[in-house]
């Protein structure tokens, strides 16, 4: 008795095993049938590698644009100076003709008017 006991255990236990391994089969089989419908994704490297060519094309241009903005600012900050400068020397210069008296152009006394003559 005690060997039909273990008999029939030990077939439950293969029937088990067979069972799961029919319900592996069966998945199996249904996950292959998905995988039918699925296609390989493809992927166009030359599409690819144009679209980081043209991305690094923009990157340099937008460095180069910095750039450009950078030197327009200091140019900018330089042509303020400049005009600061340039309109010290023509007070200056005024000044000086004023000490002076003496118009630059005729020789003679100088006026009002021949300050106003005097294109600076």
């Amino acid at each position: 008795m005690q060997q039909l006991r273990e008999k029939i255990d030990s077939f439950t236990i293969l029937l088990t095993h067979k069972n799961r391994a029919e319900e592996g089969k069966i998945a199996l089989n249904e996950v292959r049938g998905q995988l039918k419908d699925y296609k390989p994704l493809s992927i166009d490297l030359d599409s690819l590698r144009a679209k980081i060519d043209r991305f690094h094309k923009i990157d340099a241009v937008f460095v180069k644009n910095s750039q450009n903005q950078d030197l327009y600012s200091k140019i900018r900050k330089n042509s303020r100076i400049i005009d600061m400068d340039l309109k010290s020397a023509v007070n200056n210069y005024k000044r000086l003709l004023k000490e002076v008296k003496i118009c630059p152009i005729c020789q003679n006394k100088l006026t009002d008017e021949h300050l106003k003559e005097i294109k600076l």
